[in-house]
């Protein structure tokens, strides 16, 4: 089983957002071909006040924790690059956060089991990943579909022995759109 790994903007987590704009494309799969220098990101207070250990909307940015709970689990293809978070509302600054660049893009979608509108726009309702296209990679972006980080069960199993704020661990077959 294959799971999103995502953050959990579904229930009321009172997390911060990140509001700076991003001038690069992250859920590609692929490697920069330079590094991404430190920058201040700013956080927006309108929806919570706590930091979320995954944050995902434009850029994808997880604290020093998550990031070494993907490195004890064996995850290893991905960069991370230092940020560091500002609250725009305090000034407090916060140096414990990196923005990740999760490399690795496959076709592993399986199209007989997963459900999805047929037009061009394809809109997927449940997603079933074919294992054998998945080879040995422990988290991977799929080729089509949602741009979404996808982990294998093992990985999913071990970050929740961890207390992430904010993160989702979506069952790719209980996908639905959004």
């Amino acid at each position: 089983m294959y799971y999103f790994c995502r953050e959990n903007l579904f229930e009321e987590t009172n997390t911060l957002e990140i509001v700076t704009p991003t001038d690069r494309i992250w859920i590609s799969g692929k490697k920069f071909s330079e590094p991404v220098s430190q920058r201040t990101l700013d956080l927006d207070p309108e929806y919570g006040t706590e930091l979320a250990d995954f944050f995902d909307t434009s850029w994808p940015v997880m604290s020093d924790k998550l990031i070494q709970a993907f490195s004890e689990i064996g995850v290893k293809n991905f960069d991370s690059y230092p940020m560091i978070l500002r609250r725009v509302d305090t000034g407090e600054k916060y140096y414990n956060f990196s923005a990740v660049n999760f490399i690795g893009e496959i076709d592993a979608i399986d199209r007989e089991r997963s459900l999805f509108t047929p037009n061009a726009l394809r809109k997927f309702k449940s997603i079933v990943i074919s294992s054998e296209k998945v080879g040995d990679l422990k988290s991977f972006r799929l080729v089509d579909g949602p741009g979404l980080l996808v982990v294998t069960e093992a990985v999913a199993d071990y970050l929740r022995k961890w207390d992430f704020k904010a993160l989702l661990l979506q069952p790719t077959q209980e996908y639905d759109g959004v």
